[in-house]
């Protein structure tokens, strides 16, 4: 079975550096659509046999072309985003991102369990995660889409190559950029990570 992932398009949040997680349930921007549209052209020839999505909007609209050809589609919570808990809906500053490098670093010093106030940790999220990677073992499908967030990717990266979470900081998602894992039956093997070849024409939008 090979999973195509990717990540949601664009938001305003996105472009004026608001952190939005699971909290924060965000519409696309006009770029995100075009972003959503252009992966869509590139890959409406899959024959993808079901879709899944987190339960936020913005990965619905990202994935609605699909699902408009009549791509059986299933909401997943564990796909929605990380928690950024008292962060959620505000303005980036130095001092959060100076924080959020600190939250990262923690993790990959194996300190799993360092979390924002109110807001989700590693551990949360492997725990969150580890129903829905069982889910994928169990598939007897061919061709699987799946449209999440950053955060999400992130962590599935390592975990699906059993990695230890330490190494989820390193995995970096462009809004629609595409991963591509293949299952045998035993383990995950990664065919292609974050390929954004179907944004190269999209002119800028606002």
């Amino acid at each position: 079975m090979k999973i195509y992932l990717y990540r949601h398009g664009q938001t305003a949040q996105n472009k004026a550096r608001i952190v939005q997680g699971r909290g924060v349930d965000s519409a696309l921007n006009n770029y995100g659509a075009a972003q959503a549209q252009a992966f869509f052209e590139a890959y409406k020839a899959m024959p993808f046999e079901r879709l899944l999505t987190s339960t936020l909007q913005r990965t619905h609209q990202t994935a609605a072309p699909f699902e408009q050809l009549g791509i059986p589609t299933e909401r997943h919570e564990s796909l929605d985003e990380i928690s950024w808990g008292i962060w959620e809906g505000k303005a980036a500053t130095p001092e959060m991102h100076h924080e959020y490098l600190g939250l990262l670093d923690a993790w990959r010093q194996g300190d799993y369990h360092r979390a924002l106030p109110n807001g989700d940790s590693a551990f949360d999220m492997q725990q969150r995660l580890l129903p829905f990677v069982n889910y994928l073992e169990n598939q007897s499908l061919e061709h699987l889409l799946v449209c999440t967030h950053g955060g999400v990717l992130g962590f599935l990266m390592a975990m699906l190559q059993s990695q230890p979470l330490s190494a989820m900081p390193n995995y970096k998602h462009q809004n629609t950029g595409l991963t591509v894992f293949e299952y045998n039956g035993q383990g995950f093997e990664l065919l292609r990570h974050n390929d954004a070849s179907h944004l190269t024409k999209l002119p800028q939008m606002d």
